[in-house]
């Protein structure tokens, strides 16, 4: 296996007339998506070591799917693919929230809660009916057991009025009796984090076609990234492009490497003077940068879960 340097020489720009650069779109083994639309590569011999990433660019689609919103390209469409080496640090992250949050005098009805649900799954009842079970079992644990009789609601409004003078009461007064308030707190799971996955390219072009390809790549990443009006009103805003990065190593969705899920590009830039000072092909009428970075930051739009764990991601 090839190791693909950070600086990279040579690109090109796939098109019906170039054919010696032209991405085979109909091969069995070919990772591209069938379309003549929009292909680039950088550099030229990428393809070659058979280790590089896939930036395919489509129209947003969304829609609600067990309770959560999903978010997804329209496949087998893209409005271009760029591809591009490895990045030299090929690795992510997973993180999940957690927070403090107080339970208040409910504390006292968690534990018989806990079993009633549980004991509800048990008996095969559905999710609904479990929650009915716990719900059933902290009111009795507030009322003492009496569900709503009147014995009941009279323990319920006792234990209301404690908790209502616990709260109203001054901390110096129980600081004077040398007590503190219980403050019923716990660790609760709040949501996992959203992951984000960061590239960066130094471009240097050897001639007029790598810095046209070089161009064509800025203004895809460029424009894909930004919002349009659907319509000449200006009230709303049509939701930018979405991207679905793969990571084709030795083949695609290689499952010793993570998967990237549908992600927005929320950050891009450009140095054109990537080497730090003003280099330039000479080229009076269009004179064209011979070096240029770009950094570029993706954001997944859909919730991590442990089922899209097991499936590589």
């Amino acid at each position: 296996m090839s190791i693909l340097p950070v600086v990279l020489a040579g690109a090109s720009i796939l098109t019906k007339d170039n054919r010696k650069n032209v991405v085979d779109v109909n091969s069995a083994t070919n990772p591209l998506d069938k379309t003549p639309v929009g292909i680039l590569q950088y550099p030229s011999h990428l393809r070659e070591d058979n280790f590089y990433t896939i930036f395919r660019a489509y129209e947003r689609t969304a829609n609600f799917q067990r309770g959560r919103l999903a978010v997804s390209g329209q496949k087998g469409n893209p409005l271009a693919q760029i591809l591009l080496p490895l990045p030299p640090n090929l690795s992510t992250s997973y993180g999940v929230v957690y927070g403090e949050e107080p339970i208040g005098a409910i504390a006292s009805g968690i534990s018989g809660a806990t079993s009633a649900f549980n004991a509800a799954l048990a008996a095969d009842e559905s999710m609904d009916e479990a929650f009915d079970a716990a719900a059933g079992a902290i009111v009795d644990s507030v009322t003492d057991g009496k569900g709503l009789s009147a014995d009941g609601a009279l323990a319920l409004l006792k234990n209301v009025g404690m908790g209502l003078a616990r709260e109203i009461t001054p901390n110096s007064v129980f600081t004077g009796l040398n007590l503190a308030k219980n403050p019923y707190q716990a660790i609760v799971f709040q949501n996992p984090k959203f992951r984000t996955h960061s590239f960066a390219y130094n471009l240097f072009a050897r001639d007029r076609q790598e810095t046209e390809a070089i161009n064509d790549i800025i203004k895809i990443f460029k424009e894909y990234m930004l919002p349009e009006f659907p319509s000449n009103t200006g009230l709303f805003f049509k939701y930018p492009k979405v991207f679905d990065i793969e990571y084709h190593v030795g083949g695609s969705n290689n499952e010793y490497v993570h998967m990237i899920s549908t992600s927005a590009l929320t950050d891009f830039s450009v140095s054109y003077h990537g080497e730090g000072t003003p280099s330039y092909f000479n080229d009076p009428e269009k004179p064209r940068p011979t070096s240029v970075k770009i950094s570029m930051t993706f954001q997944e739009l859909n919730i991590m879960t442990a089922e899209m764990a097991r499936e590589g991601y």
